[in-house]
């Protein structure tokens, strides 16, 4: 058992943190609907998160060459939202505690676009560039989703709106690259699905921390939300095929956030009958997706 948890830990990919945000923030959306299942989740994400904490203390000279990649630095945005979404959870049990945690996944994840900009923007070539770009750059509205439960609405604010900047170049950029350089690989094949992800954090980040907020925004950033969801969704559905890659986490989160952001949607709205009824099947959706997720996570990890 010692042999396999070290084997665990050293084989712990950057990409696996988006299977525990993914596990952390269904943990957030199913309370009320399946506490026991929540619960669950949420254990497993903390699981996931010690296991690359430990890997990072453990194996830090390989967890520093990883951030070479630009796939791998790229992907590493999801560590400090997967704390962040933690630092939510511990607010009941640690009181004003947990905010120190908030503000350090803030400043990490800050950390990483000044690495990530001066390692890879500053250098730039178009094949480098994946939908993983929005995860430095856009990820970070996540924090505008949870920035007024520690009374940081206004810092939620700044940030959606230089997330919502860094989405108006990023987007076409990214699109550019996949409509007109074909060539990537069958392991980055799934990063595609985070194209879900971006318009979920909006509409969520939205609603929680911009102070004057129109209904008809709401609506359009729904909208958005769904057509991408719907082109993501279909893509993983060609991907299921593949042979496993620890980035098979993006299809995991994408559709957990987006479920997240439509759920805050149609609550702030106070929306009934047929929204509700896709905001349910949204949550549905992401969580087999996420059971899918980490039973193929299990067998990289003990099954081979």
């Amino acid at each position: 058992m010692k042999e396999l948890m070290k084997k665990i830990m050293r084989e712990s990919p950057v990409a696996s943190n988006g299977t525990a945000l993914a596990c952390l923030s269904l943990a957030n959306l199913l309370p009320g609907r399946f506490e026991g299942l929540a619960a669950l989740f949420l254990l497993i994400g903390i699981v996931f998160l010690i296991l690359f904490i430990s890997r990072i203390f453990t194996y830090s000279k390989d967890v520093i060459e990883e951030m070479n990649n630009p796939i791998t630095a790229s992907m590493s945005g999801l560590f400090p939202m997967a704390i962040m979404v933690l630092s939510v959870h511990l607010k009941p049990s640690l009181g004003e505690a947990s905010s120190y945690l908030w503000f350090g996944a803030l400043f990490l994840h800050i950390a990483l676009i000044l690495y990530f900009t001066v390692k890879f923007l500053f250098k730039f070539k178009i094949q480098t560039v994946y939908s993983s770009w929005f995860i430095v750059y856009v990820g970070i509205v996540a924090f505008s989703m949870t920035a007024p439960v520690f009374g940081q609405q206004q810092i939620g604010e700044i940030i959606f709106w230089f997330g919502l900047a860094a989405m108006l170049p990023l987007s076409p950029l990214v699109t550019y690259r996949y409509l007109k350089c074909k060539n990537i690989s069958e392991p980055i094949k799934p990063l595609f699905s985070i194209f879900a992800s971006p318009f979920g954090l909006f509409l969520a980040g939205y609603v929680s921390s911009i102070n004057y907020v129109s209904p008809t925004v709401i609506k359009f950033l729904m909208a958005l939300c769904l057509i991408f969801y719907i082109i993501s969704f279909i893509h993983i559905i060609k991907c299921f095929t593949l042979k496993f890659s620890p980035n098979f986490s993006a299809f995991a989160f994408p559709f957990v956030i987006s479920a997240v952001g439509i759920t805050e949607a149609v609550n702030y709205l106070e929306l009934e009958g047929i929204l509700v009824m896709l905001s349910n099947a949204l949550t549905i959706i992401a969580t087999i997706l996420v059971a899918y997720v980490l039973a193929r996570y299990e067998n990289f990890f003990v099954g081979k």
